[in-house]
Parts: C-alpha cells; sequence; structure tokens
C-alpha cells in the first residue's frame, strides 16, 4: 500500500512540475528570457520589501503606506530581495506551495478512497482539484496566493481528520495560526476549523488559536496606526472602498451577496456550500463529520458574505479549492460503500470538471498574461529606469516602483493614502494637476479611460498599445502624457530614445502636438 501512495504522489507531483515548467518555457519565450509575472502587482510587494531592507515601511522613500495586503509574505521574500533575486524567490516560494498543495489533496484523497484500487482515479482527482484551485495560475502571480492555498487545503485536512477522529497533527494547527497573516480572507476557513475544535469540546486550544492569531493581526494594525496609517492595509482598504465604505454591515453583506449571485464564480461558490450543506444533513450534523460539513460551510457563506471575486482567479482560489477538497474527502467514503461507487465518482468528477473550467481556462493563458505585463508594466519600468530617470505619475505601481529609486506618484493611491483621500472628494482632474506640481512631475503613463477628467495642461505625446490579446492588464493601451506644454520637449526626447530599445513588434503611436 506504501508504495502504491508513493506511486501516486510521483505522479500528481510529475504533471505539478511538468506543468510549471511549460509555462516558465513559453513565458520565457514569449518575454524573450525575461522572468515577468502575470500581473503587475507582485511587483508592489517587492517594492515594498525593498524598502524594509532599506529600514522603511513603503515605497517611495518618506512616505509610509502598505500597499501590501500580506502581513508574512514580504518577510518571507526579504532574504531573497536582499540577494537581489525578489522575482525569483517569489517564484520558488509558489512552486513549492504548489507542490505541497499538491500533496495535501492527494493524502485527503488516499484517506478517503481505499487503497488497493482507484489508483488513477485519485491521481485525476488530484488533477481536478488543482484546476479548480488555479494552482498553476497562482504560482505565475508572484504573490502570496499560493501560499494562502496550501495552508487552506492543510486547514481542510485539519477539518476531515476532525470529522473521523484523527489525530489533527501540530502543522496543521500552526497553519491556522498564521494563515490569517498572509491573507486576510483566511480568517473565514481558520475561524471554521477553529470552530470544529470547540464543538468537539477543545475549547482551550480552539481560544489559544484564535487569540494568537487575531493578536497578530491587531499588533499589526497598531503599527501601521502608528506609521499614520490606517488599522488595515491601504489595499484592502481600497476593496473595502470598492465595496461601499459607507454601508453599514447589513448593506455590504447585501451587496456581496448580489454581486455573487451575478458571476459564475460566486454562484459555483454558492453551489458548493449547498452541496456541504445536503452532506451535513445526510451525515447527521451533531455527528463529527456532520460537523466538519457545517464548518467547512459557514467559511463559504463567510466568503459569500465578506470576500471577492475574480482579478485573475485569485481571490476566490483558496476557498473553491478548500471546499472540493472538503466535499471529495466527506463524500468520497459514502459514495465508495455504495452498490455503483463508480457512476458517483464519476458524478463527482464531473461537477470537479465544471468548477474548474473558468480557472483551466485562465491557465491555459499565463504565458500570454505574463507577455502583456512584459509588454506593457515592464518596458513603462524600463522607460523610467533608463530614459527619464526623474519622478513620474502612473496608475500601475509594481513594475515602475520596483528597482526605481525615483519618486513614482501612485494615482491609483496605493502608495499614498493622501491620494486615494483626494481622487475620492474630487470630481474633475484638478487634483491630478495639484499633486503633480508639488512633485514637480513632468511625464504621466496612465490608461487615459481610467482618468477621463484629466487637467487642462496635460499634453498627449504618445501611447503604448499591446501586440498581443489583452488577458491581465486593465487596458491594452498605455497613454504617455507631459504635464504641462513646458515639457512636452522633454518627454517626446526620452520617448524617442526609448523607442529603438522597444522589442518587435512594440512601437509608439506618436500624437501630433
Amino acid at each position: 500500500m506504501q508504495s502504491q501512495a508513493r506511486r501516486e504522489h510521483l505522479w500528481l507531483q510529475a504533471i505539478w512540475w511538468l506543468g510549471v515548467l511549460g509555462f516558465l518555457l513559453a513565458g520565457l519565450w514569449l518575454n524573450r528570457g525575461t522572468l515577468v509575472f502575470a500581473l503587475d502587482d507582485p511587483y508592489i510587494h517587492l517594492a515594498m520589501v525593498e524598502g524594509m531592507l532599506q529600514g522603511h515601511y513603503g515605497v517611495n522613500p518618506g512616505e509610509v503606506c502598505s500597499a501590501s495586503s500580506s502581513i508574512l509574505w514580504p518577510i518571507l521574500l526579504m532574504p531573497f530581495e536582499a540577494l537581489g533575486l525578489g522575482p525569483q524567490g517569489a517564484l520558488l516560494w509558489n512552486t513549492l506551495c504548489g507542490a505541497l498543495s499538491a500533496a495535501l489533496i492527494l493524502e485527503v484523497l488516499q484517506q478517503a478512497l481505499p487503497m488497493g484500487k482507484y489508483g488513477r482515479i485519485r491521481v485525476l482527482l488530484g488533477l481536478l482539484v488543482l484546476l479548480a484551485c488555479n494552482a498553476w495560475g497562482l504560482a505565475f502571480l508572484g504573490m502570496e496566493h499560493s501560499l494562502q492555498l496550501t495552508l487552506s487545503l492543510a486547514i481542510v485536512l485539519g477539518l476531515l481528520r476532525l470529522g473521523a477522529g484523527r489525530p489533527v497533527g501540530w502543522w496543521i494547527y500552526l497553519a491556522s495560526l498564521i494563515a490569517p497573516w498572509v491573507r486576510y480572507e483566511s480568517l473565514a476557513l481558520a475561524s471554521a476549523f477553529w470552530l470544529c475544535l470547540a464543538w468537539q469540546g477543545r475549547w482551550v486550544r480552539a481560544l489559544g488559536l484564535g487569540l494568537g492569531s487575531g493578536l497578530v493581526l491587531l499588533a499589526y494594525g497598531f503599527f501601521l496606526h502608528r506609521l499614520g496609517l490606517s488599522w488595515i492595509p491601504d489595499s484592502a482598504r481600497a476593496k473595502l472602498e470598492a465595496w461601499g465604505v459607507d454601508n453599514t454591515p447589513w448593506q455590504s453583506i447585501r451587496v456581496h451577496w448580489a454581486v455573487a449571485w451575478k458571476l459564475e464564480r460566486g454562484r459555483v461558490l454558492m453551489g458548493l456550500v449547498v452541496f456541504l450543506v445536503i452532506l451535513a444533513c445526510k451525515s447527521g450534523w451533531w455527528q463529527p463529520v456532520g460537523r466538519a460539513a457545517v464548518c467547512l460551510a459557514l467559511a463559504g457563506l463567510l466568503h459569500l458574505s465578506f470576500g471577492s471575486y475574480g482579478w485573475y482567479n485569485r481571490y476566490e482560489s483558496a476557498m473553491v479549492g478548500g471546499l472540493c477538497l472538503g466535499i471529495l474527502g466527506l463524500g468520497l467514503p459514502r459514495v465508495a460503500t455504495a452498490r455503483r461507487p463508480r457512476v458517483g465518482i464519476a458524478g463527482l468528477a464531473l461537477g470537479l470538471l465544471l468548477v474548474a473550467r473558468p480557472y483551466a481556462q485562465g491557465q491555459a493563458q499565463i504565458a500570454l498574461a505574463c507577455n502583456n505585463i512584459y509588454e506593457q508594466q515592464y518596458q513603462i519600468h524600463r522607460l523610467l529606469l533608463n530614459h527619464w530617470r526623474r519622478p513620474a505619475a502612473v496608475n500601475d505601481l509594481g513594475w515602475t516602483s520596483y528597482r526605481n529609486d525615483q519618486f513614482v506618484l501612485d494615482l491609483a493611491g496605493l502608495a499614498s493614502p493622501e491620494v486615494r483621500a483626494m481622487s475620492r472628494h474630487s470630481q474633475d482632474g484638478a487634483w491630478i494637476a495639484v499633486l503633480t506640481r508639488q512633485r514637480g512631475i513632468e511625464l504621466a503613463a496612465i490608461y487615459e479611460t481610467w482618468y477621463p477628467q484629466r487637467p487642462a495642461e496635460w499634453v498627449q505625446v504618445a501611447s503604448l498599445s499591446l501586440s498581443r490579446r489583452r488577458v491581465t492588464p486593465a487596458s491594452d493601451r498605455v497613454s504617455f502624457f507631459a504635464t504641462s506644454p513646458a515639457a512636452v520637449p522633454a518627454v517626446r526626447a526620452a520617448l524617442q530614445a526609448f523607442e529603438p530599445t522597444l522589442p518587435k513588434p512594440l512601437r509608439l503611436t506618436w500624437e501630433d502636438n
């Protein structure tokens, strides 16, 4: 039996690493050997890490901010960034976390289906769960989501062990403790695990884990408060403002449920919660197995009430993958003892395939998404670093600020609470003019659609468009503006020097002025 288990693990690990290698090579080929992630956001984390290594919490020197929504992730990147290997370190962490996720998935499947048979079925189901978790997509985002997924699957394994009356393991307790430090949203699954512990009479352990995790979140909030920032990170606060910062808690929950109902991913999550409720009822919600199903369903309800979706399938992936794994862990033992077990297994596999479909489509575009960031944000980074060498205004903070010693005015507000406050209370482009004049900024690289109300004195000089289909950037075209007529010659000269260095077939589109 042990040799069979090892073979299954080797098969699933081989599938994982071959997928990683394939996506990596495809991205490097499209990006001419440059490692670039599928979003610009990971470079915000790396820019924060640069500041932390210099004893400063922020992106721009002298301006504090909390542009990273993770407490733990920047700390994990610090040793790599100190060696000049920040992106490589992020990719290494993510691929290792993906391998651990694959191992956790197969561990659950091997406990749920009797050994001696179903070997290929377990590997196939493991592959489907990896797709439903968006595991390869998360790895090439370069952020903390792969680690969040691994910790979430470990927590689900802990819930299943509680339901089966098996020892949980110290490392699962540790996973529930630190998961909220990786992403605040992980409080949903961690709280479900602590609730299940308390429900089984382990009140002291549940309370200790909850207090230990919460005290670190509180201490981090106090640290931000002492810096003059909000108690929650600016990146997380920006999402709350998008949902309506003035809403009452009940109004916010109603908005979240309305949005979830409109989105395919939200409806999938609702379906998973309903399935778990059915499992709880059939197993007896007062029984250990039923309690595990109830707690998993409550975690899903928390995400439906407070969570987000999308942005290259990263916000809900850990919850969707965790609930899918929980359903398999709870449902497969019942199916295996049924009259026609393979029919039931096929039904669960079909359900997994339907859940995984949109995530599989997204993962098929990983290399193209990485190329989008290479052709847009990375090229703007090169412009600012090699040809402009002065302060600039942007709406994508990551690559433009990473490894760039010049001041970068983030018009989206992640690098500056002042910017976000001014933009929220202004109906025209006057606030942009004020900030660019204060900072002596003469070049702005922005999406025109994001800022239809621009300062009247701005002059558009050129624009840069993607050469391939857009996947992850908010727009396929970034426009370069001189912030005054007097700045046009300097901006044009920098862009003219920059254009010959663009990788083919990229070229600037010039404006007549």
